[in-house]
């Protein structure tokens, strides 16, 4: 995406210094960072204009000075910003740190900050840095997150289902031990769940050789016996069938 406004902005200027701060500001915006300062001993404050953007500030108001800034940060965060300023203070390399603040406008945004002392005699007399706003970034951290977690939620109630699923059926139809041979007989059969979500339910059947009965043209046959129960949600039109001697 092309910047417009920072465009027709370097047009208009010809100077180099003039071209070098309007391509740090342009620069500051595609970025969504600014750069600040503050002085320990004067209480002097300076924001580039993003970071009155991030903050939402006027710049008629002002800075924000060093002493105000955690009433602007959210409570939670407060002490993470008391130990990103005593780390400044104490040492002589930059530190960084995230946290949050809340604008006038009420609404939150997460910010990255970096910040370095600035030294003078005696040890450290300001620091300066750069401030981020990473809003975006950790929504969609979060948004990412919360969909991993409920992903894994769906798994294990699928595996609980399934367990629960596979020791009800084993309860009401156990796994057969051994196997029966029926000499000249065929049996065929269509199982169909009742249940499409679990596969729990359907049809079973059960074949078992019968005594001769009167009327047999063999006292040696075989007749062939075929129970079949029925849970709910088999469909009408699907009747189950077996085939015979």
């Amino acid at each position: 995406m092309v910047d417009v406004i920072g465009a027709a902005e370097l047009l208009g200027h010809e100077s180099e210094a003039e071209m070098l701060a309007v391509r740090l500001a342009h620069a500051q915006r595609l970025g969504n960072m600014g750069w600040a300062e503050w002085h320990l001993h004067t209480g002097e404050t300076t924001w580039s204009e993003q970071v009155y953007v991030i903050f939402g500030r006027d710049p008629d108001d002002g800075p924000i000075a060093l002493p105000d800034l955690a009433e602007h940060v959210d409570p939670a965060d407060v002490a993470t910003l008391d130990r990103l300023l005593w780390s400044v203070v104490q040492g002589v390399e930059p530190v960084q740190a995230e946290f949050r603040i809340r604008r006038d406008a009420g609404d939150v945004r997460d910010l990255r900050v970096v910040l370095e002392p600035l030294p003078g005699p005696g040890g450290t007399i300001g620091m300066h840095g750069v401030i981020q706003d990473i809003t975006g970034r950790r929504r969609a951290e979060r948004m990412v997150s919360e969909s991993r977690r409920q992903l894994l939620e769906a798994r294990e109630q699928a595996a609980e289902e399934r367990h629960v699923m596979l020791a009800l059926r084993e309860a009401i139809l156990p796994a057969p031990v051994g196997c029966l041979d029926l000499p000249h007989t065929r049996v065929a059969v269509r199982y169909v769940p009742a249940e499409k979500t679990a596969n729990l339910g359907g049809d079973w059947f059960e074949t078992a050789p019968a005594p001769p009965t009167a009327g047999c043209c063999s006292p040696s046959a075989t007749s062939q016996v075929t129970a079949c129960r029925r849970s709910p949600g088999w469909p009408s039109s699907a009747t189950p069938w077996s085939a015979w001697r």
